[in-house]
């Protein structure tokens, strides 16, 4: 894998393009987590977002419409913006950009249109890019900017190389 990506959790309304970034990430050999929806009304939500976002080498949020995610969990602008607060804290440690795919048509929802403000207004001074656009743009952008991740690292010791072998295989 050439890296570890966290693509955040979305809402019903954006998770068709959730899943096309993240199987045009998969396709190019990145690692996408969560590989498991969080279900956010649990004790551990928090701790699986912090370590998910700990291991993350970038972050890609997208913010659509605000449609609710599900009778038991947080509304999909609250989800947004916890994952986008959380994302903010851990890389700008790393010194790393978050990348933030601004849905168009999102400011028509007056919850998403704060979240939207929230994110051009506030984060956009606190390492997050934002991007308007089409979703075929948004993932050309991303592609790009990937491509600065380090390659997988080599194997040193060919003793931690496991290999398997049938009796067939020895003639």
């Amino acid at each position: 894998m050439k890296g570890k990506i966290f693509l955040a959790q979305v809402g019903p309304e954006s998770h068709l393009d959730r899943e096309e970034v993240r199987s045009d990430l998969l396709q190019r050999g990145y690692w996408v987590v969560p590989e498991n929806a969080y279900i956010s009304n649990t004790g551990n939500f928090e701790e699986e977002l912090a370590a998910d976002l700990s291991t993350a080498e970038r972050c890609i949020h997208i913010v659509g419409g605000g449609a609710a995610s599900g009778d038991d969990d947080l509304e999909t602008y609250e989800l947004t913006r916890i994952q986008l607060e959380r994302a903010v804290q851990t890389m700008k440690a790393k010194n790393k950009p978050i990348l933030v795919w601004i849905k168009p048509g999102a400011d028509a929802d007056p919850e998403t249109r704060s979240l939207v403000a929230y994110v051009e207004r506030d984060l956009a001074n606190e390492g997050v890019e934002y991007f308007r656009g089409g979703l075929e743009d948004f993932k050309t952008d991303v592609i790009a900017k990937l491509g600065a991740l380090s390659s997988p690292a080599r194997v040193q010791d060919l003793s931690d190389i496991a290999l398997l072998v049938e009796e067939t295989d020895l003639a």
